[in-house]
């Protein structure tokens, strides 16, 4: 029964992941995270050098109206507690939409996120999202490179942010003692 769920799991995160490369396309394109400069919610400057030493790279497209995104920060900030030193690099983007009547930085304040939070354009991913939540996943290679794996559209449930950790970061923890 474990191994069918760990199937089934496996299965849902394969459909989950999207690929970045459109089906039009014949020969495969692959997206490397080169530069990164936009500035946090402080208005300080951010670049690149945000990943250094990360393994596993997230970036969460979100925005403070947006329901799902809400829902699914507060999963991403302990998996981010939990592994942010096993290589895990969450960061969240805001800033792609033009509703500005909602505050990025006190809403993040309320869900008492910790991974950095940063505003940005579109200019700063190979794609815009259609919508909101999407995460973009990127995994090191063996030559320092950040390589898109693919990206994630909608709302992901905790357990399925759980089976991408397991599978694509040695090591990752999941659950803290007493979950279940």
């Amino acid at each position: 029964m474990r191994r069918l769920l760990a199937m089934l799991m496996a299965a849902i995160l394969a459909m989950t992941l999207c690929t970045a490369v459109s089906e039009e396309e014949t020969e495969e394109v692959l997206y490397y995270l080169t530069s990164f400069d936009c500035e946090d919610l402080d208005g300080n400057p951010v670049d690149i050098s945000i990943f250094d030493g990360a393994q596993l790279v997230l970036i969460d497209c979100w925005e403070a109206w947006c329901h799902w995104c809400l829902e699914e920060m507060p999963d991403l900030n302990e998996l981010y507690e939990l592994n942010k030193d096993n290589g895990l690099m969450i960061v969240g983007l805001s800033g792609l939409s033009p509703a500005e009547r909602f505050d990025p930085k006190a809403t993040a304040e309320d869900l008492k996120i910790t991974y950095p939070l940063v505003n940005g354009t579109a200019e700063l991913l190979p794609f815009v999202p259609e919508g909101f939540p999407t995460t973009l996943v990127y995994q090191r290679q063996e030559d320092g490179s950040l390589l898109l794996l693919g990206y994630i559209p909608g709302y992901l449930p905790r357990e399925q942010w759980n089976q991408l950790l397991q599978e694509f970061l040695p090591g990752a923890v999941t659950e803290t003692d007493g979950d279940h």
